[in-house]
């Protein structure tokens, strides 16, 4: 009779025990469920909506250029011409204005820099500048920007530049950039209807473990200065649970051509659940004057291009994401990771 009472207490705690992972188990798996149900609901939001939100930051800054329409008097253009780095404040204000040069821009003393290789003149009541010049023979001015600087060392001036564009002799449009590397490099390239296009990096966000940094692409185009494309340069971000990275080249401009190196994971795992490179065609639409993506052979949207960036792109990620999402439910190494990750951003 003992054996016997021994016997069914041991059966009465190993069923409890079954009982109890069973029901362990069976919560996990609802709880992926619901996970699952999450991600579904995530991407039947508008994608409109989604996108306009990732890259309204970027696209305000891209957008945000003044145009103008100002000419720039014979002898004030031959001074420019032979400025060598410097202009008397007077000038600096006929050509950009009287609102856009005020005393920060004042030279308190001028001398040679050479460190920086700028020659200046002794004195006071100037503005250095840098040129640059878009034109095949750095000595025409056809296409041109200058860039007024608070001090004679460029790593000194100001975070935020403005930069003022021309074309022969004509003020065109005004960039406000903001720049932590100096110079400022603008780059150029002749399009293929012979029109030029200039382009430069724009520093976006900043900080440990997290930036993110855009292309701007403008086109000179019936004496306009005209935004064609605004393009992830390098985005970076090592915070939160969804690790994720992104580095874009431009290898070629005829045609214009960007291989794109990105991967992403969850920081609860080390494995990248998303890793992959394409190159992508941008064309020039001449009825909307921008370029265009031919995403149709690649391994990435332009919708998911702009996930990597660092506004407002997790709803978009998951939505862009979807499918792989649901796959890293099913994977033992990645579930829990996955599982956290919608859980917080929902």
């Amino acid at each position: 009779m003992k054996t016997f009472l021994i016997i069914i207490s041991l059966f009465l705690v190993i069923s409890c025990a079954n009982n109890s992972t069973n029901s362990s188990t069976q919560s996990k798996e609802n709880t992926y469920n619901n996970i699952n149900l999450l991600i579904d609901s995530i991407a039947n939001l508008p994608l409109d909506s989604l996108v306009n939100k990732a890259e309204f930051i970027s696209d305000s800054i891209f957008q945000s250029s003044i145009s103008y329409n100002k000419k720039i008097s014979a002898s004030d253009l031959q001074k420019l011409k032979h400025s060598k780095g410097f202009i008397d404040f007077n000038l600096a204000k006929r050509i950009f204005g009287e609102d856009n040069i005020d005393s920060s821009y004042l030279a308190a003393d001028t001398k040679f820099d050479a460190a920086y290789k700028y020659k200046f003149y002794e004195g006071k009541g100037g503005v250095w500048i840098t040129y640059y010049s878009f034109s095949s023979n750095n000595k025409l001015f056809n296409n041109f920007a200058i860039l007024p600087l608070t001090d004679s060392n460029p790593r000194k001036s100001s975070a935020l530049k403005t930069i003022y564009f021309f074309t022969d002799n004509t003020l065109i449009s005004k960039h406000s950039i903001y720049s932590y590397y100096e110079p400022i490099e603008i780059k150029t390239f002749e399009d293929i209807d012979g029109n030029t296009i200039v382009y430069y990096d724009v520093t976006l966000t900043r900080g440990t473990g997290v930036y993110w940094t855009n292309f701007f692409f403008y086109k000179y185009f019936d004496n306009k200065l005209l935004p064609v494309l605004n393009h992830i340069h390098n985005a970076y971000n090592d915070w939160g649970v969804r690790h994720w990275e992104l580095n874009a080249n431009l290898v070629s401009t005829k045609p214009l051509q960007f291989k794109i190196d990105y991967e992403v994971s969850f920081n609860d795992t080390t494995n990248a659940f998303v890793k992959d490179s394409a190159l992508i065609q941008y064309n020039w639409n001449k009825n909307a004057l921008l370029f265009e993506g031919n995403y149709s052979n690649s391994p990435i949207t332009r919708e998911q291009i702009l996930s990597f960036g660092l506004s407002n792109s997790e709803l978009l990620f998951i939505k862009t994401y979807r499918d792989i999402l649901k796959e890293c439910l099913k994977d033992s190494t990645q579930r829990v990771a996955a599982s956290k990750y919608i859980e917080i951003v929902k």
